[in-house]
């Protein structure tokens, strides 16, 4: 029987500590430096969950088992204030550029007649020229118009996944009745739940790795995110828990955190754990509507209020990162790209970047933080933005029939935002609203007038799964034979 799935990001780095580039010489000479340095760079393995919320990991205190990922918290460092922004699209577009997503015209779930421009180089384009092996597992979701848009043509050398924003978990058909599920540009039919083949795919990937180059993968799960579907034998174990739509979510989650404990397992098997760093983190805030907790922060998915952008993270490195270690800097997405190239010895200049390495902080030493913007476009086309200049964050919530207008809060002491001090402060206010609107941006990508659940025709079946299937529109993702 079906069940209905959760939305849970993760984002995890295997890494071999070594920031020293290969040295100048012949060809052949470089090509061997190379290799041994490919020993002592770390390998990379990102992990990210979707639409996972900041209340729902053990850490946080949710009712949902995670026992990997509270032991990856225990044994490396857990930020306390990460950020994305509050929709899938510009998280995945801001870590694979580096760049604001605005800037990339990503400011939503990205149009079906688009893609992430091709003038930006993403993240495995300058590790797989650093000489990584690079693949991703999982989620794409940053274009699908076109073939040169597709990951295995932006810097990954194999790519196993959907290319859209979600699917059945089980037929692995979108909500538009297209077959999402593809090997290397090749849409491909296999019977299993995306979060367990996956994660076989992603074991696969490790232990075949070529071990004369570090590895970058990316493994992007499309759990918890709704359809909310799990297995039965896990869903029965939470018959504590009342509401059948957060019962199912948290067998998801607990389903996902299996699976990175067998990934991980891999890793220790293939005796890499040392020369790993492990990043988890969520795309996005969870969604209330579909099962998802966000603690006792407002709002959810799609607001730039706390709930939709502060979402949990995780890094582990044992040569670098002390154990039970906990980030109070606020961080962002943004800062992955330049912290990773650091760590994998590319040299690049940080002006080139929106955010910050903070490879200083991630090995235990004091580092500001810099003023940064989040947001995202939602159904209805609208959008909210957050400037957060710790510890002030300015918040602009357009206008809705709940919420309109801009409020200043002090999320230090003010974590739930209960308390909007804009009269009090209206230097501030103007300052930080000056920096919200200056925000580098091009005309939007992302879709114009995005479907509601409604407009589905049934109001819960984003939550039931989809069977209907039909080919995809595009020639080049044909059926592999």
């Amino acid at each position: 029987m079906k069940k209905i799935p959760i939305l849970f990001v993760i984002f995890c780095c295997c890494c071999t500590l070594s920031c020293k580039p290969a040295p100048e010489s012949t060809h052949t000479e470089k090509t061997q430096s190379e290799t041994e340095t490919s020993k002592q760079r770390p390998n990379i393995i990102l992990i990210m969950a979707d639409d996972l919320g900041f209340g729902d990991v053990g850490y946080n205190g949710s009712e949902i088992r995670t026992p990997t990922i509270d032991n990856l918290a225990k044994s490396g460092a857990r930020f306390d204030r990460y950020y994305t922004y509050a929709i899938c699209s510009p998280t995945r577009a801001a870590l694979m550029t580096g760049h604001h997503a605005f800037e990339t015209g990503v400011d939503g779930p990205i149009g079906l007649d688009k893609g992430l421009p091709m003038e930006f180089k993403l993240l495995p384009e300058f590790l797989q020229e650093a000489g990584y092996q690079t693949a991703i597992v999982g989620k794409w979701h940053l274009g699908a118009a076109e073939t040169k848009y597709f990951p295995q043509n932006r810097g990954f050398e194999s790519f196993y996944g959907i290319l859209h924003g979600f699917t059945d978990h089980y037929t692995h058909i979108t909500p538009r009745g297209e077959l999402d599920w593809q090997r290397n540009g090749k849409s491909i039919r296999e019977e299993g739940h995306s979060t367990e083949l996956f994660t076989d795919e992603a074991i696969k990937v490790i232990e075949n790795r070529n071990s004369e180059k570090p590895l970058f993968l990316f493994l992007s799960y499309t759990a918890p995110h709704s359809p909310l579907q799990a297995p039965d034998s896990i869903t029965a174990t939470y018959e504590n828990i009342k509401h059948p739509l957060r019962r199912e979510f948290a067998a998801m989650v607990e389903q996902m955190d299996m699976g990175i404990g067998r990934v991980l397992g891999a890793v220790a098997k293939q005796g890499l754990t040392d020369n790993t760093l492990v990043i988890f983190v969520s795309d996005n805030g969870g969604n209330p509507r579909a099962g998802a907790s966000n603690g006792s922060l407002q709002q959810g998915k799609g607001s730039a209020l706390e709930g939709g952008i502060r979402v949990p993270a995780i890094a582990t490195w044992p040569s670098t990162i002390n154990a039970n270690t906990v980030i109070h800097r606020p961080a962002s997405v943004h800062e992955w790209m330049p912290t990773l190239l650091h760590i994998a010895g590319i040299d690049v200049n940080a002006s080139d970047w929106y955010g910050e390495n903070i490879y200083p902080t991630l090995s235990g030493q004091e580092q500001l933080p810099t003023p940064f913007v989040v947001g995202a476009r939602r159904p209805g086309n609208f959008r909210q933005a957050a400037v957060i200049d710790w510890p002030w964050k300015l918040v602009d919530l357009g206008t809705t029939n709940e919420i309109s207008g801009s409020r200043l809060f002090n999320i230090e002491d003010d974590p739930t935002e209960s308390h909007d001090r804009k009269l009090e402060h209206p230097e501030l206010t103007a300052r930080l609203m000056e920096k919200l609107e200056s925000t580098p941006e091009v005309p939007s990508i992302t879709e114009k007038e995005a479907a509601t659940f409604t407009q589905r025709g049934d109001p819960l079946r984003f939550l039931k799964g989809y069977t209907e299937e039909k080919l995809p529109p595009a020639a080049e993702a044909a059926i592999a034979e």
